[in-house]
């Protein structure tokens, strides 16, 4: 089987600065005007929108097209719907409130099959093979012959996927030290829309959260995904870290009230009467 490495993941070990976007909206032409407008990768979120899992794949599919990586978040640690989500393709799996050390090992057990995890088993018929991964022979002993899906470069290369953990609340940036050595991510990301809630917006508090979760990754090598704007709290940057710049609902509300306003405008300098003449 020639399978391609997972470039996201080849990428961050090699230090590309990275410029991600969330994906709300259900519709495969936006994720194709993200990627031709230069953006390096998007996260599909299913969290905080009502997408289908038919909605995703189409999503999935543009930005393969496109030449975006991908991640997607799902609605919950849930390790079925996680399962899908990889199978039809995604690059790796966003992980909302991770909030301990026990989530933290459910989360990495669900990107790797049994025995180290908790995956199904999706096999040939799954959009990561291209649906060819089987070529074993159908009897006896050789209906697991050392080719095709059933061999152990396969599982390695199926498992080698990015696992990114938002912590959103003050038990996971408490717990921050437990969560790295349990649940081993490859990227982490401080949620402080979450977490300003929780804490009444008290600036000083989400501040030093933020601190604390960015210093104890950078201490151990794991790279932090933080808003473009915000990447100067990063003393340095290092090899694993990736940096958001939006959400494409938000952006699209912005340039359609731009747009809006500068017509007002426009028409507001004009004499009112010579456009009904």
């Amino acid at each position: 089987m020639d399978l391609p490495p997972n470039r996201l993941k080849q990428e961050l070990t090699l230090g590309a600065a990275l410029l991600w976007m969330w994906v709300v909206i259900p519709w495969h032409g936006i994720v194709e005007v993200i990627g031709n407008c230069g953006v390096d990768g998007v996260i599909i979120d299913l969290e905080h929108t009502t997408m289908s899992m038919r909605e995703l794949e189409q999503l999935l599919l543009a930005a393969k097209a496109a030449g975006l990586r991908t991640l997607v978040r799902p609605t919950d640690i849930n390790n079925p719907e996680i399962t899908r989500i990889l199978d039809a393709g995604a690059d790796g799996i966003a992980f909302p409130h991770v909030e301990n050390g026990e989530l933290a090992e459910r989360a990495r057990k669900s990107l790797k099959y049994p025995p180290r995890g908790s995956r199904g088993w999706g096999g040939a018929h799954i959009r990561r093979t291209a649906w060819t991964g089987s070529t074993v022979a159908s009897q006896g002993d050789q209906a697991f012959a050392s080719d095709g899906v059933y061999t152990e470069s396969y599982v390695e290369w199926a498992e080698d996927v990015v696992s990114l953990f938002l912590v959103e609340s003050r038990e996971g940036v408490e717990n921050i030290d437990e969560i790295l050595d349990r649940g081993r991510p490859d990227v982490v990301s401080f949620g402080m829309g979450d977490y300003s809630v929780e804490v009444r917006f008290d600036r000083d508090s989400c501040k030093a959260a933020a601190e604390k979760v960015h210093e104890t990754c950078r201490g151990r090598g794991i790279g932090v995904a933080m808003p473009a704007q915000q990447s100067d709290r990063l003393t340095e940057f290092y090899p694993g870290c990736m940096y958001y710049v939006g959400v494409d609902v938000s952006i699209a509300s912005e340039a359609i009230s731009s747009e809006v306003h500068r017509s007002r405008f426009a028409l507001s300098q004009s004499d009112q009467s010579e456009l009904w003449q």
